[in-house]
């Protein structure tokens, strides 16, 4: 209910100018701030509001480990190539500088205690980007290889991820790893499958998903063991020590998947309701997003074995972005985004 309309309601009449002018110089306050005095953030209600910006509607999320967290918009389907990105240390929300790309597609990010490495494409290509928490700035990596666009990231340590790309025209997808943020990067090495998503606890070891299977190595890429075959084509991939978990891509029945031997078997739990979106804290606390029956904004938290649905408000179309720190989450869907705490 708006204030308006709840100061005109009977009860709620205010007899006292006093009373009345502290409610409008809280409302003043709330409004310069850049948040809503409707809008609590930081719990675990998911409570939308507006983006700073109509110029492009969000496409990818972000929070890092110490949980500075933004968001990423761009219009590039339009044939505008608009973009747009706001970032977030507590409970409001500033606007973020980007790096200039020619109509840019934001496929995910993946993240470290106080920096990220964001990725997708461009008309030019592949996609790089790093954001530093410690100067709020974007800033744009040159790509290991020529490729049209990077498949996926993992950044298992500070300034230290692997990634896979689509590589050139004739090539397969390549492997890469850098230990400086994305400044330098390893040779190529050939990867035997196209990646919807990859986790890394370490340089050595990580698993990768592709259609309807995942893929491990314990030596950097050099050599990659094919799981048994999957009925869904995984993605969000989150891994640590022996355990992973993701979603799948279905729009209509999605699951919940779990391994317990780093990605060689899998068992499958169903989620409710249409799932866009899915990330993790860690590997036994998740959250996963999209829309409810009517189409709008629906949040579901998972532990362990555990849906628990959210409250959510203010988020009149599904949300379709999400990304968790260490202890709150960013969700995004058009133009709304909200902060909370799963």
């Amino acid at each position: 209910m708006a204030l308006k309309e709840q100061l005109t309601k009977p009860r709620y009449q205010i007899i006292g100018g006093v009373v009345l002018a502290a409610l409008v110089l809280i409302l003043i306050v709330s409004m310069n701030s850049g948040s809503s005095p409707l809008v609590q953030q930081n719990t675990n209600q998911v409570n939308g509001e507006p983006t700073l910006t109509l110029a492009a509607p969000i496409m990818a999320s972000a929070c890092t480990s110490n949980n500075t967290c933004f968001v990423l918009g761009s219009s590039s389907g339009t044939g505008t190539g608009a973009t747009s990105a706001q970032v977030s240390k507590g409970t409001s929300w500033a606007s973020l500088d980007l790096p200039h790309a020619n109509s840019p597609t934001f496929q995910g990010s993946s993240c470290w205690n106080d920096g990220c490495i964001i990725f997708g494409s461009s008309i030019d290509g592949d996609l790089l980007w790093r954001f530093s928490s410690t100067s709020d700035s974007l800033v744009a990596l040159a790509s290991p290889t020529i490729s049209s666009a990077v498949e996926a990231v993992s950044c298992f340590a500070p300034n230290s991820c692997a990634v896979i790309d689509m590589g050139g025209k004739d090539s397969a997808a390549q492997f890469f790893l850098t230990t400086d943020a994305g400044v330098t990067w390893t040779s190529r090495v050939a990867t035997p499958f196209d990646a919807t998503s990859l986790s890394c606890t370490s340089s050595k070891r990580c698993v990768a998903a592709s259609a309807n299977s995942t893929w491990s190595t314990s030596n950097s890429g050099q050599t990659w063991f094919q799981s048994t075959p999957l009925t869904g084509t995984l993605t969000n991939l989150s891994c640590s020590l022996s355990n992973c978990v993701a979603k799948d891509t279905s729009t209509t029945h999605s699951h919940l998947w779990r391994s317990s031997d780093f990605g060689k078997t899998w068992t499958a739990s169903l989620i409710a309701g249409q799932t866009f979106a899915f990330a993790c804290l860690n590997t036994e606390h998740c959250v996963s997003a999209g829309q409810n029956k009517v189409g709008t904004g629906m949040v579901t938290a998972i532990t362990g074995s555990s849906f628990s649905p959210l409250p959510v408000s203010y988020f009149p179309n599904p949300i379709t972005t999400l990304a968790c720190g260490s202890s709150r989450c960013v969700a995004g869907g058009l133009y709304s985004v909200a902060l909370f705490k799963p």
